[in-house]
């Protein structure tokens, strides 16, 4: 997207451009095609999709909440706090507080935590840096890879969920660092099987800055992931008002976007500027 913007935008040079884009298939290790064949063979077939659509025919409302710089900061120390009270070393990033939060909000607003005794969500998670050696962040394909991420409803649903989703998030983080490809094979069937359990997916990262490509009329305004409208995913971009802000875009029928709005607003509104 950036060296697209940066061809259409007649201002620049093109020494400003991106480096191109890396088009060389061979770069990913799959000499025997057994990953390519795995995934084509796990493949969900039109029926099988069709039965994981939800079955709700009332019209979702699609809003976007802005995790600010302060909210995040806020979040970050509540975990490690946390922590400090538990003598518990732990990974603290935007990404695991972010995720997180939303996550247990996610939960309350569907009232999954009523309904399984486990919680789910899958993370799309970019494998370039762990192959060995490392692909080149300018490679153009799809080198994304899944996060699988469970933890038991009854620890989520209680006074210190938002921990314990911090630590599933972090432990699953760190075991996609040490597997890396192995598994790729069963991603496709994982999936599958977790999606019964009406995960939280992702879709987009606040490391695309969005808002900073400018095809030449200006930077955009506002972004919007449409397909979450239905898919039920949460759109993850970096904010568009200030620096260090996380905006997501969710999807919930009208009485579950109360629930989360609730959810969003008390559990902030302590966060200091």
């Amino acid at each position: 997207m950036r060296t697209w913007a940066t061809i259409c935008h007649a201002s620049n040079s093109m020494t400003q451009a991106p480096a191109t884009p890396i088009l060389d298939r061979s770069i990913v290790p799959d000499n025997d095609g057994s990953l390519y064949t795995a995934m084509i063979n796990t493949l969900v077939s039109l029926n099988d999709f069709e039965q994981l659509q939800p079955a709700n025919e009332e019209v979702p409302y699609l809003a976007t909440f802005t995790l600010k710089h302060e909210h995040i900061r806020f979040l970050k120390e509540k975990y490690l706090c946390e922590a400090e009270n538990r003598n518990t070393v732990v990974r603290c990033s935007t990404t695991v507080v972010v995720y997180a939060f939303i996550w247990i909000g996610y939960l309350k607003a569907k009232s999954i935590e009523l309904e399984t005794k486990e919680a789910h969500c899958i993370i799309a998670v970019d494998h370039r840096q762990w192959f060995q050696p490392p692909i080149p962040e300018n490679y153009f394909g799809n080198c994304i890879g899944a996060c699988f991420i469970q933890a038991n409803m009854e620890d989520l649903a209680g006074p210190n969920g938002f921990f314990e989703a911090c630590q599933a998030m972090s432990k699953a983080f760190e075991e996609v660092k040490k597997i890396g490809i192995n598994d790729a094979k069963d991603w496709m069937k994982t999936a599958l099987a977790r999606f019964v359990h009406k995960p939280l997916t992702a879709a987009g990262s606040s490391r695309f800055r969005v808002y900073d490509v400018d095809f030449g009329w200006g930077k955009p305004s506002k972004v919007d992931i449409i397909s979450v409208a239905y898919s039920g995913a949460m759109a993850v971009a970096q904010s568009r008002e200030k620096r260090g802000g996380v905006e997501i875009g969710l999807s919930f029928i009208q009485s579950e976007m109360e629930v989360f709005k609730n959810y969003f607003d008390e559990n902030l509104q302590n966060a200091s500027p």
